[in-house]
């Protein structure tokens, strides 16, 4: 009888477990521009796409991440992995802007500039085409100073992880969704804030006005 209570709670243990790692961490999610959370395990069509002057067709997320924790303090990182047909898919979050490269990698980690922050995640296709990219967001915790009395921080847990399909088609049902007619003028910065004329290859602030009189600024790595 001993043993069929050993065994019994090694189940009920095993089955604590599995839930506890399939358990999704919120202290950082994804979220739309209205502040309307976008759940665990969404799949995201994007069709919509901008006639930059300098780097062509370009189709953004429309995503933001929200901490609800403290968001100067909390560090967060991204894992994701990429199939695309055409093109480079760029991210800029939580720090610095990179193209991703291969099929699955890490962002850098870091802490949110603002709350929310805008995602930064855009494709720019050279064809028509399609590019599939997940998301899944990482929180971290304090695990002590290294030898130099610099905070170490260790994965804690998993976030949510989103899919967004990205559909290049300038032709066709695509055309309709083309939002370049709504960009009034867009101007580049270098990172000190002085506004550049020509920009050559390098990290640059992207500012946009729309028709609307909104203004959207954005990294961007020209290439």
């Amino acid at each position: 009888m001993k043993k069929f209570y050993i065994l019994t709670l090694g189940l009920l243990l095993g089955v604590a477990n599995v839930f506890a790692q399939d358990e999704v961490d919120e202290t950082f999610q994804f979220v739309k521009a209205d502040g309307t959370v976008v759940p665990d395990g969404s799949v995201l069509t994007v069709t919509k796409y901008e006639e930059d002057p300098i780097q062509g067709p370009v189709m953004y997320t429309g995503l933001y991440v929200k901490c609800n924790g403290n968001y100067k303090i909390d560090p967060t990182s991204i894992d994701w992995t990429q199939k695309k047909d055409n093109g480079r898919v760029q991210l800029c979050f939580p720090m610095l802007c990179k193209d991703l490269e291969g099929t699955s990698g890490q962002t850098d980690k870091g802490t949110l500039l603002n709350d929310p922050m805008d995602l930064q995640s855009e494709w720019f296709p050279t064809a028509p085409g399609k590019a599939t990219v997940t998301y899944q967001l990482n929180t971290y915790e304090y695990d002590g100073d290294d030898a130099w009395g610099f905070p170490i921080y260790i994965i804690s847990g998993k976030g949510a992880k989103i899919t967004v399909n990205f559909v290049y088609d300038p032709t066709g049902a695509g055309i309709s969704n083309a939002t370049s007619s709504n960009t009034v003028s867009t101007e580049y910065y270098d990172m000190t804030g002085r506004k550049i004329n020509e920009p050559g290859k390098g990290l640059y602030i992207k500012k946009s006005t729309l028709a609307n009189g909104s203004v959207k600024a954005q990294k961007v790595v020209l290439k």
